[in-house]
C-alpha cells in the first residue's frame, strides 16, 4: 500500500470537510438521552516499540494487539478492547466478541512531504477549539491544541454532518507535526462493534462510547515517545539535544580524570595549562574530530552546545570501536546529523553520562559495521 493512499485513508474525513468547509463555533454534539456505558479504566499498560522508527507508545495491558504493519517510510499500528486484525484484512471476515468496543490506530510517517496532511493541520489551525468545518456529508470539530516533544498536535473529532445519510461514523483523532523534519503521527480512536438499540440515536451512542474512552485515548497520545531508544538515560539525552537544551546537555557530561601533558603535537592528553605540571590530573571531556582536543570542566560554562538538525542512530558500541584511556568509548553512541547537513555528532555515553563527543566530517554520514553490537535506532536515509 503507497503511502498516499494510508495517509488518505486516515484523514479523509476532515478531506472531504475542507473541501467546502463552513466555519461555525460549534460544540460537541449534545446526546438525547443518557447511555450507561461505563467509563473505561486505565489499567497497568502495555508497551510497543519499533527500533527502526525509534518510536513506542503504552495501552492498556487488557487490550488486544499491537497489530503492526510496516511500508517504508510508515508504520501503522492498531491496538483495541477487542481483537484487532492485519491492516488490509476484509471486514467481513472481522468478527468480534465485545459489544461497544474501542480501538485505536497510530500512523508514523517520517518526512511525510504529502498535501493531504498540510492541508488537514492547516485547516485545524484556522479553527478555535469548539469551532468546526462541515459540508453535506462530514463534520469535523476541533478539540484542543498541545505539543508533545517536538511535535505540534490538535485533537479533533471527526463524524458525519446532520444531513449525511451514510454509514455511522465518529472518530477522535489527533495530528502532531515535526516542524523541522516533517514527521507525522497520526492517532485515531473509534468505536467498533456498537449496539444501537431500538430508538436510539447512533451519534449519541457513539459519542457516549468516545467519551467512556477518552482518558484511554489521551494517556495514549501523551505515552507516545519518538526517538524512542528504549532505554531512558539515552532518551533523556536525544531529548536534550534535539531541543538545544545545553543545559541539560551539561548536566549529564561525565568528566574524565586524565594527566595533561607539555608534549606540543596533535592528539593524546590534554595539554598542561600555564602553572600547571606535566602529569597533573584534570578533569576534562574528549573532544574526537579532525584532531582530538578537550573541553575541560572549568570551561563547562563557556560551551555553546551541539547545533543538530536530527537523530541520524543510536547503537550499542561493540570492542572493535576506536577507544584509550584518554578517549574512552561508551557503552552507546548516539549519532546526530549536524545543523550544516555536512557533518555529524557522536555522543558517546556510558551509564547514562556523555563521556566523549566524536564530531564527524564523512558525510553522507557512515557508521562502521565493526563498531555496532546492535541497533538500538537503526541508520535514517542521509539528508
Amino acid at each position: 500500500m503507497k503511502k498516499t493512499l494510508i495517509t488518505t485513508l486516515l484523514l479523509s474525513l476532515l478531506t472531504i470537510s475542507a473541501c467546502a468547509p463552513q466555519l461555525t463555533a460549534t460544540p460537541l454534539p449534545v446526546m438525547t438521552e443518557a447511555r450507561q456505558i461505563p467509563v473505561t479504566e486505565v489499567p497497568a499498560e502495555k508497551s510497543y516499540a519499533n527500533s527502526g522508527f525509534g518510536f513506542g507508545f503504552q495501552f492498556p495491558s487488557s487490550w488486544f494487539g499491537p497489530e503492526e504493519y510496516i511500508s517504508d517510510p510508515i508504520l501503522r499500528v492498531e491496538v483495541g478492547s477487542d481483537k484487532v486484525y492485519p491492516y488490509g484484512t476484509d471486514p467481513a471476515e472481522r468478527t468480534y466478541d465485545l459489544k461497544n468496543s474501542y480501538n485505536v490506530v497510530i500512523q508514523v510517517s517520517k518526512n511525510d512531504q504529502n498535501q493531504v496532511w498540510k492541508d488537514t493541520y492547516q485547516t485545524l489551525v484556522n479553527l478555535k477549539d469548539g469551532e468546526s468545518v462541515s459540508d453535506a456529508r462530514s463534520l469535523t470539530i476541533r478539540v484542543r491544541q498541545f505539543s508533545l516533544g517536538g511535535f505540534e498536535g490538535i485533537e479533533y473529532i471527526s463524524t458525519l454532518s446532520e444531513t449525511a445519510q451514510t454509514e455511522a461514523v465518529y472518530a477522535r483523532q489527533a495530528i502532531l507535526v515535526n516542524p523541522l523534519t516533517n514527521d507525522v503521527i497520526t492517532v485515531m480512536g473509534q468505536p467498533i462493534n456498537v449496539e444501537v438499540s431500538g430508538g436510539a440515536n447512533w451519534r449519541d451512542v457513539y459519542q457516549s462510547i468516545d467519551e467512556a474512552n477518552l482518558v484511554v485515548f489521551r494517556e495514549m497520545v501523551e505515552s507516545i515517545t519518538v526517538n524512542s531508544t528504549g532505554v531512558l538515560e539515552l532518551d533523556r539525552i536525544i531529548d536534550a539535544a534535539l531541543r538545544g537544551d545545553t543545559d541539560e546537555l551539561k548536566s549529564l557530561m561525565k568528566f574524565n580524570q586524565v594527566k595533561c601533558t607539555v608534549a606540543e603535537g596533535l592528539g593524546g592528553p590534554p595539554k598542561c595549562l600555564e602553572g600547571e605540571q606535566d602529569g597533573t590530573v584534570v578533569e576534562a571531556l574528549p573532544i574526537l574530530d579532525s584532531e582530538g582536543h578537550f573541553l575541560r570542566k572549568a570551561d563547562l560554562e563557556s560551551w555553546n552546545g551541539l547545533d543538530v538538525s536530527a537523530l541520524f542512530a543510536v547503537y550499542e558500541v561493540s570492542e572493535s570501536a576506536y577507544s584509550d584511556e584518554n578517549y574512552p568509548a561508551g557503552q552507546y553512541a548516539i549519532v546526530f546529523v549536524a545543523a550544516d547537513q555536512v557533518t555529524s555528532w557522536t555522543l558517546q555515553v556510558d551509564q547514562g553520562n556523555i563521556i566523549r563527543l566524536d564530531h564527524g566530517y564523512q558525510f553522507p554520514i557512515s557508521i562502521p559495521s565493526e563498531n555496532v553490537v546492535r541497533y538500538l535506532i537503526e541508520p535514517k536515509a542521509n539528508p
